[in-house]
């Protein structure tokens, strides 16, 4: 029979599915598709961007001796370039303009290359992520009592879980400072300095540090906790991923990356070889050339862009033992997590209507007068990419000045498809004969429904009678009293990345893109109590109860073959397909 008649099943269902009632701070963060950015969809926002870059050049002092570049990408292709070259050259740093083209040092950024790596040789099935380093680093045999090199996996390193010191060569305070007991520190005697390794900052960088340096130093640094207990970053891990890619595939780690990452994906301005000070922006010679994991690339800002979009379309289909996207561990703070390598950042503050999270993808790099930032942004088909050469509080004010405006702006499009393709009525007699999922409709049938789009609640349903039914008054009434919670209760769709196909009115075959709808509390009007805590716990459950086998909040979107607006909607378990009306 099509179509639910009757009001008391309405009222048994609520009862029992919308006891999953989330509130605001709960929604999930895709309520849209991905945007996309034709038609210069975002000129005003990167105007907007470009104008406040220009204002922190000029009153800003260090961007007289920094050098940058910045480009914003979508998956499909580059959408803003700035470029700014240092005011007071260097016979260091002799490169006249800085362009898309220029080769920055992007420092701990090659660790998303060495991961990479990692997940590939994975996916081959040449090593696992759960094994022991030792299987793959085997003369860290020879040193068992430093650290617990069982526990410490291939997964561990990869997000910062190992309890290793960060670096074996650097931040030394003991060269970092011209007299270090004027800090309170005591004299270091010439036994401790004959002990310390030969090269990095012992070495006033003449030297990089090798592979027997690094496992004839490690085992007097000793671990800063044992593994698997919570994260600390740790370079000196990564050094030894660039040991088991080297080991496990037979090559050097150099050449494997360039091999397996950099030449297939058309990166030709990127190499662990110091450019050209013709092509580089460096504003002091660098010994950092060392072949290992933690950071010895050179790169260019579109050879990054390229790089990110290939790790946004292909996060979840690297390996099927992990999205690279997912985090691993929380780091400091409510917000901040570490992945396989990345780090991971998110937040309800940006929006100003909303209380959806958005979440950055982030991995950032810093080094003596070096410093990158790669950011993705998943739920806006958003990739960034800016390396500076000079200081860093100007890289920082870059990155301030662009990441909240370009969320913005992508909202934007993002909210404006939603109302121009989804919005609108629907209704069983709105799609009478135009398609075979109509025709199963049985004649007369008083259904239709109604979805309004707002910058609060993103798509929404407003209104819904099935079969002569008030559905959506029966099924937000039962909500509200079965989940105890005031505020006002709306069903939001969310999308489920997936898709089927079927004929169209002609023939012609169309694309259905299946959604679900979920009951939240709007409660941005309502007091906070600081005592319920538990208002902020949110659990997800997008298939919270079926009907015959069919889940209830399932619908489908049927999109016009030829203009791409949603021309019906289908809600299986109601057993009614609608179309739209017109405005």
């Amino acid at each position: 029979m099509a179509g639910i008649t009757s009001a008391l099943l309405l009222l048994v269902l609520s009862t029992i599915v919308w006891q999953q009632t989330v509130r605001g701070g709960c929604v999930p963060e895709y309520a849209f598709y991905p945007p996309s950015y034709s038609n210069n969809a975002l000129h005003d926002t990167f105007l907007d961007i470009q104008q406040s870059l220009n204002v922190l050049i000029e009153q800003q002092e260090a961007f007289n001796d920094t050098s940058f570049a910045l480009e914003v990408s979508s998956s499909k292709e580059t959408l803003f370039k700035f470029y700014h070259t240092m005011l007071r050259a260097t016979k260091d740093s002799p490169t006249e303009t800085i362009n898309g083209s220029t080769m920055f040092r992007i420092e701990s950024n090659t660790k998303l290359f060495t991961a990479l790596g990692i997940l590939k040789q994975e996916a081959l099935g040449h090593l696992d992520l759960d094994d022991s380093i030792l299987r793959y680093v085997q003369d860290l045999e020879a040193d068992k009592t430093s650290f617990d090199w069982e526990r410490i996996t291939i997964r561990s390193l990869l997000a910062h879980m190992t309890g290793l010191p960060d670096t074996l060569a650097d931040d030394d305070l003991l060269l970092l400072l011209a007299n270090p007991t004027e800090y309170g520190l005591p004299p270091v005697s010439d036994k401790t300095l004959s002990t310390l390794p030969p090269c990095g900052v012992f070495s006033n960088y003449t030297e990089p540090c090798t592979e027997q340096d690094l496992l004839q130093s490690l085992p007097q640094y000793g671990p800063v906790l044992p593994p698997q207990v919570e994260p600390s970053y740790s370079n000196i891990g990564y050094d030894l991923l660039g040991l088991v890619i080297s080991n496990v595939t037979g090559m050097n780690y150099r050449d494997y990356i360039s091999s397996s990452i950099l030449q297939p994906l058309g990166l030709n301005n990127t190499s662990f070889t110091p450019p050209a000070q013709s092509a580089a922006k460096l504003p002091y010679p660098s010994a950092w050339s060392q072949e290992t994991g933690l950071g010895g690339l050179y790169s260019s800002s579109s050879d990054m862009i390229l790089f990110l979009r290939y790790c946004l379309l292909n996060h979840d289909n690297i390996t099927p033992s992990l999205d690279w996207f997912s985090p691993k561990a929380y780091s400091a703070g409510q917000h901040s997590f570490l992945g396989y390598t990345w780090e991971i950042f998110r937040t309800s503050s940006i929006l100003p209507d909303s209380e959806r999270v958005v979440t950055f993808v982030t991995k950032g790099g810093g080094g003596t007068e070096y410093y990158s930032y790669s950011i993705i942004l998943p739920a806006y088909d958003l990739v960034v990419f800016t390396a500076a050469a000079g200081e860093l509080p100007a890289l920082n004010d870059v990155f301030a000045a662009v990441r909240d405006k370009l969320v913005l702006g992508a909202e934007r499009v993002a909210q404006q498809d939603l109302k121009t393709t989804y919005a609108g009525t629907y209704s069983a007699l709105g799609c009478r004969n135009s398609s075979s999922l109509c025709s199963q409709n049985p004649p007369g049938l008083n259904s239709s429904i109604t979805l309004a789009q707002s910058s609060s609640r993103s798509l929404s349903i407003s209104a819904w009678i099935s079969n002569s039914t008030d559905a959506l008054q029966a099924l937000l009434s039962v909500s509200s009293s079965q989940s105890g919670q005031t505020g006002n209760v709306y069903f939001q769709f969310t999308p489920m990345f997936r898709a089927i196909s079927g004929p169209s009115s002609d023939g012609s075959n169309r694309t259905g893109e299946i959604w679900r709808f979920i009951n939240v509390i709007d409660d941005t009007e309502v007091p906070t109590n600081a005592t319920n805590v538990w208002d902020d716990y949110c659990a997800s459950n997008l298939d919270p109860l079926r009907y015959g086998g069919v889940s209830v909040n399932e619908v489908v979107f049927w999109r016009d073959t030829e203009t791409g607006l949603i021309e019906e909607i289908q809600i299986p378990a109601f057993q009614v397909a609608m179309g739209r009306e017109k405005a």
